[in-house]
């Protein structure tokens, strides 16, 4: 049986990021199993970001700039998210649709989302706030996993397309990006 190359790996990309594309890699590959790599995947996550709260937490007034210009780390969770949905997306457009590849990817996120619950620290604004993981309901929009699939098939990333037609004359589109 040959491997599934799913090319997301970066030559590059840090450690952590590594290892949570290998273990994409080898869940496909059926070489690792969806707990495990759910549990891989979960420390890799819940210690860089305590590493990155503590690191941040030494400096006791932070400024404003420091934290803009990158001098200052700050914990953001969703920076590793968009990673898990990138790597997900990616993943399932390679994995023919047939490949038992599809339902490990399928069962991984379920792994994920049985992990125990557990917060981390997430700057937002000014200020640190707890952010629960792996929590997909339609309520917080699914963590922004169907955003960050709808963007990866679309070609387009980091924008919000709003369209308002009041007369078709009129129409006009707001574009919010980065």
């Amino acid at each position: 049986m040959s491997l599934i190359e799913l090319n997301i790996a970066q030559a590059e990309d840090e450690a952590g990021i590594k290892q949570v594309k290998a273990a994409f890699h080898d869940l496909v590959n059926g070489i690792v199993d969806p707990a495990a790599a759910a549990q891989v995947i979960d420390k890799i996550i819940i210690d860089d970001s305590r590493e990155t709260f503590d690191s941040y937490t030494l400096l006791p007034n932070p400024t404003t700039e420091q934290i803009q210009n990158g001098s200052i780390h700050v914990p953001d969770p969703t920076g590793w998210l968009r990673l898990l949905w990138d790597c997900f997306g990616k993943a399932a457009m390679v994995v023919p649709y047939n490949h038992v590849g599809q339902d490990r990817l399928v069962s991984l996120l379920q792994a994920l989302q049985r992990m125990p619950r557990h917060k981390v620290p997430w700057f937002v604004v000014d200020k640190v706030v707890e952010k629960e993981l792996y929590d997909l309901t339609h309520a917080n929009g699914y963590d922004y996993l169907k955003q960050w699939l709808w963007e990866l098939d679309q070609g387009i990333f980091g924008f919000l397309f709003v369209f308002t037609i009041s007369n078709l004359s009129q129409a006009t589109l707001l574009v919010i990006g980065p």
